[in-house]
């Protein structure tokens, strides 16, 4: 009875369990281990290692992403880290614009080297490299006679007779010649037996090698060589279709090309590969060396120097008359009264005027008027004294490369029309009604520029002495002066049988002073020259007054009006060109005759 019992309490308690929802041991362990890490994330947030903390909330959402407090800590470990990112954001954009500042702020400093010279000579010796001891073995003059010898024979006696090395392959020795020869080049000599005995020469740099020529083989041997170029080429030399040869160009032109020999240019390598003969590529070393230098550069200055002096003198009186002169008189009855009237007179508003001046609202105006007086009149004066001088400086700068020609413009561009057509509108509509049009002139085409200011357009050329530099320059000076005014159709309106109105038209086209000068000149580096200048004088004198009252001494003064203009001006151009390093030094050459001097 009591085994029952307790099997049947045994199985209550099961089933409560159950329905209760017990826990099993390994869900517990998870909750655990869940729990320490979310307390291992809190504290990595507290110790403010974001990122560690972030890495441990990744794990935790991954084994159990719906754990309470896991989003609230991911978002509050986001947000530190966004203000962290921000703060590292703002430190970087602040040193970036301090970078920036002291960047534009070093530009507006000279370079060192603005302004300085270092003396230089210029290459006035030959371009051609030394000649190696072979060479100067084949220029010599040497003197052969030989009678019936074979190659053999003339190897051993040349090589003897002139101490020179030559070796030569196997060669058929059954050919003969007969050499007499006084005093010529040993070259000419081996040309002639290279030409009878079928042997090819190849000269080395001690040593001479005779060799059989073979009909398909090079006649002499090849030999490759790679020259990396020191100096860079110009867009013109590298362009498509250029004008100007650059070096392949010159080693393509001036070396024969045999069989067997290439030349390539690599562009990106700036390396020029040519494979020949030793002795052409002798010829295209000497090219290289000539042609791949730095050109001098040249800075050419142009001054614009212009003085004007402007004296002006105005004086005048202009007079009004504000009432009546009589000049004969009458007695006449007036309601039976005798009254005396004036049988002459001249009326009021006459006046003594003459072409308004100038700078009329300027100087001494006064006016004196006889209010009072019989008759009434009006004077006003006029006076004025005025003196001016001005002084313009320009100076364009422009630094070319030799050879090359440049532009420099300062200036602002002026557009105006040429031509213009005639357009119809309708205006109004008579009491016929017929259209009446009236013809206007409106611009057509493209407008015309024209660019004003300053321009400077040179070409320098500088040789080898680095000394003189033959300038072709032309500066140009233009300015905008006024409009003149044309008139095109009728003075007056007249209407056609059209009904279209010819009205009188203005058309208005602008005047523009040049000052320009072109010439070729020779300028010595680092020396100023007076290229070319004007000098302009006007003096204009006008005189108005009244016939025979303005004859009348003193008292003729005031019946008069003078204008005296004088101006002066002074236009000169000084051109100063000078020899710049590639580090923009001043160079400036030594006069050989000074350094070769003899020491005293």
């Amino acid at each position: 009875m009591n085994r029952i019992v307790s099997t049947i309490a045994c199985r209550i308690l099961l089933c409560g369990g159950i329905l209760c929802g017990c826990t099993s041991p390994g869900s517990f362990l998870r909750r655990s281990a869940n729990a320490d890490q979310m307390a291992r994330a809190e504290q990595l947030y507290q110790s403010q290692d974001y990122t560690a903390a972030m890495l441990v909330c990744i794990d935790i959402a991954r084994n159990n992403p719906d754990i309470p407090g896991l989003p609230e800590l991911q978002g509050k470990i986001m947000d530190r880290l966004n203000e962290r990112r921000a703060e590292a954001a703002a430190i970087r954009n602040a040193r970036t614009q301090t970078r920036m500042t002291v960047d534009i702020d070093s530009r507006k400093n000279l370079p060192e080297t603005y302004g300085l010279q270092r003396n230089i000579r210029g290459e006035t010796g030959p371009l051609r490299a030394p000649s190696t001891p072979m060479e100067q073995a084949l220029n010599k003059p040497v003197t052969v006679h030989l009678e019936g010898v074979n190659i053999n024979d003339f190897i051993l006696a040349v090589g003897a007779s002139e101490n020179i090395n030559i070796v030569a392959d196997a060669m058929d020795a059954a050919s003969t010649m007969t050499v007499h020869a006084e005093k010529v080049p040993l070259s000419e000599i081996l040309d002639f037996v290279s030409r009878n005995l079928g042997v090819s020469f190849y000269v080395g740099e001690n040593i001479i090698w005779a060799t059989p020529r073979d009909q398909t083989e090079p006649s002499t041997p090849m030999a490759t060589r790679m020259y990396r170029l020191r100096k860079g080429m110009s867009g013109k030399e590298l362009a498509e279709g250029r004008e100007t040869i650059n070096i392949v160009d010159a080693v393509q032109r001036f070396i024969p090309e045999r069989d067997g020999s290439d030349l390539l240019f690599d562009r990106k390598a700036h390396v020029l590969i040519a494979k020949n003969t030793r002795e052409n590529l002798s010829r295209i070393e000497e090219i290289i060396e000539a042609l791949d230098v730095c050109p001098p550069q040249i800075l050419i200055e142009a001054r614009f120097i212009s003085t004007s002096v402007t004296d002006l003198r105005e004086l005048g009186i202009d007079w009004v008359l504000n009432s009546n002169i009589d000049i004969s008189r009458k007695t006449v009855l007036e309601n039976n009264v005798p009254v005396n009237r004036p049988k002459t007179q001249i009326d009021a508003g006459g006046r003594v005027h003459y072409t308004g001046f100038p700078n009329a609202s300027e100087g001494l105006n006064l006016s004196y008027q006889g209010i009072l007086t019989d008759p009434m009149f009006r004077a006003v004066l006029h006076a004025l004294q005025t003196s001016g001088k001005s002084q313009t400086l320009s100076v364009p700068k422009v630094t070319t490369v030799n050879n090359n020609p440049a532009r420099i413009r300062i200036g602002e561009d002026f557009r105006y029309f040429e031509e213009y057509d005639v357009q119809s509108t309708p205006t109004t509509t008579s009491d016929g009604g017929s259209t009446i049009y009236t013809t206007v002139l409106v611009p057509s085409g493209s407008p015309q520029l024209e660019e004003l200011g300053i321009q400077l357009d040179v070409t320098p050329s500088v040789g080898a002495d680095m000394g003189d530099i033959s300038l072709r320059i032309i500066p140009e000076l233009s300015e905008f002066v006024r409009y003149e005014y044309y008139s095109v159709g009728s003075s007056s309106t007249a209407t056609s049988s059209t009904g279209e109105t010819n009205a009188f038209s203005l058309v208005k086209l602008p005047i523009f002073r040049r000052s320009k000068i072109e010439t070729e000149m020779i300028v010595h580096s680092g020396e100023t020259v007076v290229m070319g200048g004007l000098i302009l004088s006007t003096e204009s004198k006008k005189r108005s007054g009244v016939p025979i009252l303005s004859s009348i001494p003193l008292l003729g003064r005031l019946f008069e009006h003078d204008s005296v203009e004088q101006s002066r001006q002074n236009l000169l151009i000084f051109v100063t060109a000078n020899i710049l390093s590639d580090r923009g030094e001043n160079l400036v050459p030594i006069s050989t005759a000074a350094t070769e001097s003899p020491a005293p």
